[in-house]
């Protein structure tokens, strides 16, 4: 059985950056990018007709990839984000009746993630970061302090349902927190097989 990790957070907090390191460092991983294809919708939209129609495209994304994780059979898969995002960003975005609709298309779903590194960040200290980001359309608010507190509270919220197993970490340094994640990668796969030694039994628990 194969193992599969997603590193989760709100924007800024430096998970894509650690993915790319990780790229670097494990060529024998397999690594999925956020999305297979390319956005159809703003993202962060105070328009919540168009944020809704972003996340379901996202859950959409997030189901497309699930289909391709679940024909590997062995080795370690990194996912850049997990269907929780859905959860952690519609929480911010959404109706109270399209999250629960986006809910109940995650809770249906047989998703492939067994462990996620969740990158622990404040609104002190990730707006800064975020302020360093280039690129980013401006429609996306990705700098609105109340959208940013939003999404940490959902993350907060869609963490506490969650069934897989949740290794929170402070990306304080790179360097250190790629390795901090391949270390605790290693405790769960047998070095001579190259399988899991997670069971659904035990992240069910």
């Amino acid at each position: 059985m194969r193992l599969v990790i997603a590193l989760e957070g709100v924007h800024g907090c430096g998970k894509t950056t650690v993915f790319k390191r990780l790229q670097e460092k494990r060529a024998d991983w397999v690594f999925f990018p956020e999305f297979m294809d390319s956005p159809k919708y703003p993202f962060g939209s105070k328009d919540r007709e168009v944020a809704f129609r972003a996340e379901l495209w996202i859950l959409q994304q997030m189901l497309k990839r699930n289909r391709i994780l679940k024909r590997i059979k062995k080795g370690v898969i990194v996912c850049d984000r997990s269907p929780l995002c859905v959860l952690a960003y519609s929480y911010a975005l959404c109706s109270g009746e399209d999250r629960q609709l986006l809910r109940e298309i995650y809770e249906v779903i047989d998703w492939d993630e067994d462990i996620i590194f969740y990158f622990d960040e404040t609104l002190e200290s990730v707006l800064p970061k975020i302020k360093k980001r280039q690129g980013r359309p401006r429609e996306w608010n990705e700098d609105d302090p109340q959208y940013v507190a939003k999404i940490i509270e959902g993350y907060e919220e869609a963490l506490k349902t969650t069934d897989r197993v949740v290794i929170r970490i402070k990306n304080s340094d790179v360097e250190k927190v790629s390795l901090k994640i391949i270390e605790e990668v290693e405790k769960h796969i047998d070095p001579y097989t190259n399988q899991s030694l997670l069971t659904k039994e035990l992240y069910h628990k």
